[in-house]
């Protein structure tokens, strides 16, 4: 099956560089560099509603495909509140030290690749300090592996860190690992 996420970011990218170019070509960028154009770009014209409604009206597949991408965050982002409520106590024991949340402070979208029709992990940061991630499959396989990965540790006398997941057979939560040496 296609990956319908990359189509959609495949049409609008290609569009967006079109009008970088045709605005290029008229003398309509400031830069010396492709970076300082694109930056210029993006403040004249991408921050222009009168500019971007000229570009959805000349590119109606533009208008539906951001359309569909933004109602598919919408929905993604409604999942994801819902599961993050009907599990907030397992939540709160297993990511969070037992401290209670009310609420999330963001939910920051499209953290990774794409999976079952175009929803892709999100970044989940709780208002008690927490950061989690949904993503949207079973985590089994990596709780799998850590199981086989703590007892590789442990017949070799190796210090290991145990990663902590909530898993489900359509997603799962996984909670932030720090990129340290």
């Amino acid at each position: 099956m296609p990956d319908f996420n990359h189509y959609n970011n495949a049409i609008s990218e290609r569009i967006f560089i079109l009008s970088i170019h045709e605005q290029k070509a008229k003398g309509n960028l400031k830069g010396n560099t492709s970076e300082e154009q694109y930056d210029y770009y993006e403040k004249k014209y991408l921050n222009n509603a009168t500019y971007i409604k000229s570009l959805l009206q000349e590119y109606p597949e533009l208008k539906r495909l951001l359309e569909l991408k933004n109602n598919s965050i919408q929905r993604a982002e409604c999942e994801i509140r819902k599961s993050l409520y009907a599990e907030k106590e397992q939540i709160q024991k297993i990511f969070c030290d037992g401290r209670k949340f009310s609420g999330t402070v963001g939910i920051y979208m499209s953290k990774g690749d794409t999976h079952r029709g175009g929803r892709s992990v999100a970044k989940v940061e709780l208002d008690n300090g927490t950061i989690l991630y949904y993503k949207p499959h079973s985590l089994d396989k990596n709780i799998k592996y850590q199981e086989l990965y703590n007892y590789l540790c442990r017949k070799t006398g190796i210090s290991c860190r145990t990663v902590q997941y909530l898993s489900h057979d359509s997603y799962g939560w996984e909670e932030k690992i720090e990129n340290i040496p």
